[in-house]
């Protein structure tokens, strides 16, 4: 991310700029990049998938979710199945899961009960 406060999510990490705008600017001036970064569990990276993945046209991508393992698969197909069949989620032209566009706003509601709560084992 750009600018104050901005976060990033790279697939492995997560990364935030300093929210300080003078910190920020007086960081830069002197050649430094005023970030913290975060290494990701799996459930942590799964969860961040889900978030992100409900924010953008490409979806919930199918393939970062199997690079995690099957427990992550099963719990994305058994947690989002009725969010598919009452019409809220379908599935894009990448072949991912994706919000309709008339339920954006409630993204982060939706992410939050597609979230796995505890460490998987794999």
């Amino acid at each position: 991310g750009i600018g104050p406060a901005a976060h990033s999510f790279n697939g492995q990490s997560r990364q935030w700029n300093v929210a300080n705008n003078i910190k920020y600017t007086h960081a830069l001036r002197n050649d430094a990049l005023p970030f913290e970064i975060e290494q990701l569990t799996s459930q942590q990276r799964y969860n961040e998938h889900v978030m992100t993945g409900l924010r953008t046209l490409r979806g919930i991508e199918k393939e970062a979710i199997q690079a995690l393992g099957e427990d992550y698969v099963q719990n994305l197909v058994t947690s989002i199945s009725p969010l598919v069949n009452n019409g809220k989620v379908f599935i894009n032209q990448f072949g991912n899961y994706a919000l309709k566009p008339e339920f954006y706003f409630f993204a982060d509601g939706i992410a939050s009960d597609l979230f796995m709560e505890t460490e998987s084992s794999t």
